[in-house]
C-alpha cells in the first residue's frame, strides 16, 4: 500500500501510514549504530548541564545515520526534514519511555514535547510536524501529529504528551539491534579537551 492509496480513502487511516513510514525509518536507517550511540552516552548526559548536548547529538545521529533520507534542521516544532517527501519530523528522547529497564512495555509513554517561556497556557500544540519519532535506551517508535494529538495537553511550562503503546508504531524494539564494538571514550572528555584546546591555542 503506498502512501497515496491511504489518502485516497474518505476517512484517512493515519496508523497505516505510521506503520509505513516506520517502515521507511527502518530501512534507512542504521539503528545498530544508532542504538550503540544510546548505549555509549548512557547516563552522562542526563544532568542539566549537558542534557541540551545529549539532544543535538542523538538528533544529528538521526539524520547522519539514515543514509541521507533525513537532514538536521533542528527548527522550531521540528528537528528533521525528509529530504525525499518533504515532511517534518520532530524527534524526542526518554531513557526509559518505551521499555522499563527490565524490557516491560510501558504501557503510557510520557514525552515533553516544547518548553515554553512564562506561564500563558495554550491549546493547541504550536507549529506541530507531521510525524514525531521517539526513542529510548532500546527501542525507537514513531507515530503522525494526527495520533498524537488526542494525548496532548498544556501543563504549566509546555505541551507533554502521555502515548498509549498501542498509538506507537516501532522502528526497532529490545532484541531487534546489535551493540556495536567503539571507541570507549566520552563525550564530556572530548568537550572538554576541545574547550581547553581553543582555551590555549589563544
Amino acid at each position: 500500500m503506498s502512501f497515496s492509496d491511504i489518502f485516497e480513502t474518505d476517512d484517512i487511516d493515519y496508523a497505516a501510514m505510521s506503520d509505513q513510514y516506520a517502515r521507511v525509518v527502518r530501512d534507512c536507517l542504521d539503528h545498530n549504530r544508532f542504538a550503540t550511540l544510546v548505549h555509549r552516552i548512557g547516563d552522562t548526559l542526563n544532568g542539566q548541564k549537558h542534557r541540551f548536548d545529549k539532544a543535538d547529538i542523538l538528533e544529528q545521529a538521526f539524520a547522519e545515520y539514515s543514509s541521507g533520507r533525513f537532514v538536521w534542521v533542528d527548527g522550531v516544532g521540528r528537528d528533521h526534514e525528509d529530504c525525499i517527501s518533504g515532511q517534518h519530523v520532530e524527534f524526542k528522547f526518554g531513557g526509559k519511555a518505551l521499555y522499563s529497564s527490565t524490557g516491560r512495555v510501558v504501557k503510557e509513554s510520557s514525552f515533553k514535547l516544547t518548553n515554553t517561556q512564562g506561564t500563558n497556557e495554550q491549546s493547541v500544540l504550536p507549529n506541530p510536524a507531521d510525524y514525531y519519532v521517539f526513542a529510548s535506551n532500546t527501542a525507537m517508535a514513531l507515530c503522525h501529529y494526527e495520533q498524537l494529538a488526542p494525548h496532548v495537553v498544556y501543563q504549566g511550562d509546555g505541551f507533554k504528551a502521555k502515548i498509549p503503546h498501542g498509538v506507537l508504531s516501532f522502528v526497532y524494539k529490545p532484541g531487534e539491534y546489535s551493540v556495536l564494538p567503539v571507541d570507549t571514550s566520552n563525550y564530556i572528555s572530548l568537550k572538554r579537551n576541545a574547550q581547553m584546546e581553543l582555551i590555549n591555542s589563544t
